[in-house]
């Protein structure tokens, strides 16, 4: 009798470890809609196959590319030669996918299938997260063979817009930071980069037109104003960025300020400002900022151009502008709220007519800007927020950016470095903070819903002096984040969300990226500066 216990003991504690041990293999950033694992594993080697399929070249280019660090697998497009196993992918229109779905079978093979190139990019991503951590590494890895579980996946996400906000005006990332940050947003399917470009501490990106937004606008940042380093991106940095970002299914959306946060431009080219912001009042104003505009989207392909348009009331001084005073009787305005709007509505009917849709802090809604115009929602301790209810009713379109669930300028812990403002009242903006906050409230309609783009997060970056302690307020919130805007609503669980992120901490060590690592205390170190 007690033998008998003790062997169906021992076997449910084998079955028991070979479950558990393969759970932990399979923790994927964000978490599927849908997984099965089956018996048995997939041994990938030299002697795999990968067939590429019409459409779907870049990705397999990545795969090999990951797989190189140890193991080279043989590309096989027409499917002939001796291969001991295939790795297969294919886009397929007619599967009946939505735009970023896909599906994963590793059996006897691995078939990665997709009805668009991102999709299948995305499966991609699920395939590496399966594999060891040393995929991601940046030096050369030795294995002899990877063995996978046999699983079924099938996956999409929950938003489209699935983003990150990078602030380059207070302290700068060049452009080899900007590209690592885009390689790790790929590995958590996030698909949105959103390039804060200028603010008053410094023009970060090269206009030909106007040469001294560099040369003076770019001098200095929060730390130093006063330089004497010049920091900004050239348009052929851009261009660089703007490609591997597509490589990676991340689309870029520039930001350039205005009215208000405009000190570095005002100082390059005072003509066209006020005391601290543009001078609506004066027609040249609007002639150069469609020139800014003519280039910058020459250089951005996206469909979004953000112009900003945040916290410019009581720091305008418009109302003591002689030539403002003469626009306010031409047309009637008796309010700094009506001249802004006035300037708001001429710049975002500029950018429709230039086929763009503009994109602007909340503070744009209400000034009845285009309906064109995506309202990026951040004031998230104002709740209800009249001025989100008041974009919905418009018809406008939101991006979920409140600053007491996603600013990573706010503390990551209790006794950690941040910002120190309102967002604080909420507490630290951890990882679990994020990961449990819910973006569609009970409260709203589905017609509401249906107008949520998705969720992106601003990392601004006053206290953020270098590359090391900007990825350490990045990492690992990207995770949080990633899943929050990929995975069906009512499905989070926050206890299996820090079992799978486990393998996650080991990716960002192989990609030698800088994180917070799990249970910090005041004793441990982390690098500011």
């Amino acid at each position: 009798m007690w033998l008998k216990i003790f062997l169906i003991i021992a076997i449910n504690a084998i079955l028991s470890s070979y479950t558990s041990s393969w759970a932990q293999e399979v923790s994927i950033i964000p978490k599927p809609t849908s997984i099965v694992v089956q018996e048995g594993v997939f041994s990938l080697s030299n002697n795999t196959c990968l067939i590429a399929g019409r459409g779907s070249h870049n990705t397999s280019d990545l795969i090999r590319k990951r797989l190189e660090l140890g193991l080279s697998i043989t590309l096989n497009e027409d499917n002939s030669g001796e291969c001991a196993n295939n790795i297969k992918l294919e886009i397929n229109t007619k599967l009946g996918l939505v735009e970023e779905a896909y599906v994963i079978v590793i059996d006897d093979n691995i078939s990665i299938k997709a009805s668009s190139e991102s999709g299948l990019f995305y499966g991609v991503q699920s395939l590496l997260q399966l594999m060891p951590p040393e995929v991601y590494g940046v030096n050369s890895t030795k294995m002899e063979s990877i063995e996978l579980p046999k699983v079924s996946i099938q996956d999409e996400p929950r938003f489209k817009h699935r983003g990150l906000m990078i602030d380059i005006s207070r302290h700068f990332m060049d452009k080899q930071e900007i590209i690592k940050t885009i390689d790790m947003m790929a590995m958590h399917k996030l698909n949105v980069l959103h390039i804060h470009l200028t603010d008053d501490h410094g023009w970060r990106i090269e206009i030909k037109s106007y040469p001294k937004l560099t040369s003076i606008g770019a001098i200095g940042d929060f730390s130093n104003p006063n330089g004497p380093e010049k920091h900004f991106l050239t348009q052929d940095d851009i261009r660089e960025i703007v490609a591997f970002a597509a490589t990676r299914h991340v689309m870029v959306i520039p930001e350039i300020e205005m009215p208000g946060h405009t000190d570095a431009a005002r100082k390059a080219y005072p003509e066209f400002f006020g005391q601290k912001v543009y001078n609506p009042a004066n027609p040249e104003t609007y002639v150069f900022i469609e020139k800014i505009m003519d280039e910058v989207i020459g250089l951005f392909p996206a469909p979004y151009f953000h112009i900003g348009g945040d916290e410019v009331g009581g720091i305008s001084n418009w109302l003591n502008m002689p030539d403002v005073q003469g626009l306010m009787k031409k047309k009637g305005f008796t309010t700094e709220s009506e001249i802004e709007g006035y300037f708001d509505q001429k710049v975002t009917d500029m950018l429709v007519s230039k086929g763009k849709r503009p994109m602007g802090w909340e503070e744009v809604v209400n000034f009845d800007v285009s309906k064109k115009t995506v309202i990026q929602w951040w004031l998230g301790h104002l709740v209800p927020s009249e001025t989100l209810r008041k974009a919905f009713k418009n018809g406008h379109n939101v991006v979920m950016s409140p600053n007491w669930y996603v600013y990573w300028d706010y503390a990551q812990a209790a006794g950690e470095p941040g910002s120190p403002w309102n967002g604080n009242i909420n507490g630290p903006n951890s990882l679990e903070l994020i990961y449990e906050w819910e973006p569609i409230s009970d409260s709203l309609s589905t017609d509401e819903e249906a107008l949520v783009l998705g969720i992106e997060a601003p990392l601004w970056t006053q206290f953020m002096k270098t590359r090391s302690f900007r990825e350490y307020m990045i990492y690992p919130r990207l995770a949080a984040l990633a899943e929050i805007n990929w995975i069906p609503k009512n499905s989070k669980n926050l206890e299996q969300f820090h079992v799978r992120m486990k393998k996650q901490y080991e990716r960002y060590k192989a990609s030698e990226v800088n994180y917070r690592a799990p249970g910090w205390t005041k004793e441990l170190q982390y690098i500011t500066h």
